[in-house]
């Protein structure tokens, strides 16, 4: 599976002949990052705030073969005041070439927050081959929680999202350092490029990857 950070919450994902992009965000609305433009088979959405929703930035190829992967969305509160804030978001599961991979959009408040995720949804969120999740608070989980909500789902691996840099993010949110110190040094892959292609079983496994826009 290779996995291509294209910036806040936006990946391209290949597994085999499949390709999809998540969250692509409009331009202008992450300081810092440039234009959307690519071309895949699907596209997910995790909410329509225009930092996640530009679908006009995928150019969709029309040739996804539906045996090929699986969806299952899971529906999630984007703040910590059960949606009132800024409404809901979800989590996607994709599931393609016997891998899962999870990406949890913009999720605002703790996976046991009461009414919000069934039991069997909650189960499907285990132990998945990689996770995308959000670190830099404020619009999102933090990073406290960020790792907190990484230890009760035991992915294989972790991809920190949705965090600034001293060059591009929202101003609002926290870079990615507080996540990462809940981590030790051997366990943390700092890639230095926007793509990383894992295997099961390979070096990865048990790693928070960072990489770089």
């Amino acid at each position: 599976m290779k996995i291509r950070w294209l910036g806040h919450s936006c990946f391209k994902v290949i597994q085999g002949d499949f390709s999809i992009v998540f969250d692509p965000y409009s331009p202008g609305s992450v300081k810092g990052l440039g234009k959307i433009k690519e071309k895949a088979d699907a596209v997910s959405i995790s909410h329509e705030h225009g930092d996640h929703n530009y679908s006009k930035g995928v150019k969709l190829t029309g040739k996804a073969d539906e045996k090929a992967f699986s969806f299952h969305r899971i529906q999630t509160f984007h703040d910590d005041a059960r949606g009132s804030k800024r409404g809901n978001s979800f989590i996607t599961v994709l599931e393609a070439g016997g891998m899962k991979l999870i990406h949890f959009g913009d999720l605002g408040c703790p996976l046991d927050t009461p009414g919000m995720i069934s039991e069997e949804d909650r189960a499907l969120l285990n132990g998945a081959d990689v996770i995308l999740i959000p670190v830099g608070g404020y619009y999102t989980i933090d990073a406290d929680l960020a790792a907190k909500t990484a230890a009760e789902v035991s992915p294989k691996r972790i991809i920190p999202m949705h965090y600034r840099t001293g060059k591009w993010g929202l101003p609002e949110i926290s870079t990615v350092d507080g996540f990462l110190a809940h981590y030790e040094d051997k366990d943390i892959l700092r890639v230095g490029l926007p793509e990383i292609e894992i295997k099961p079983g390979d070096a990865t496994e048990g790693k928070v990857i960072v990489l770089s826009y």
